[in-house]
C-alpha cells in the first residue's frame, strides 16, 4: 500500500480513534537504491506493532519509502 506523507496525520488520528495505545516500527538496516530519475528509495524489513489495551496486533513485511530528487 502507498501513502502520501500528507495523509500520515490523518491515519494516525484514525488509528488513535479505535484504541490503539501505541503503535511501534522496528527497521533492519535499509538498502539504498538511486534510481536515474534522481528518485532515492530506502528498502528495509518493517515489524510494525500496534498496541491496544487487551491486545497486540503485529504485521511484519518490506517497507519503501521514496524520496523525490529535491529531498536530500
Amino acid at each position: 500500500t502507498e501513502i502520501a506523507a500528507q495523509a500520515l496525520s490523518r491515519l494516525n488520528k484514525i488509528k488513535f480513534d479505535s484504541g490503539v495505545v501505541d503503535e511501534l516500527l522496528f527497521l533492519e538496516t535499509p538498502r539504498e537504491h538511486r534510481l536515474p530519475s534522481g528518485v532515492t528509495l530506502l528498502e528495509s524489513k518493517a515489524v510494525q506493532e500496534s498496541v491496544y489495551e487487551k491486545l497486540r496486533v503485529v504485521h511484519e513485511g518490506q517497507i519503501c519509502v521514496s524520496f523525490g530528487p529535491d529531498m536530500k
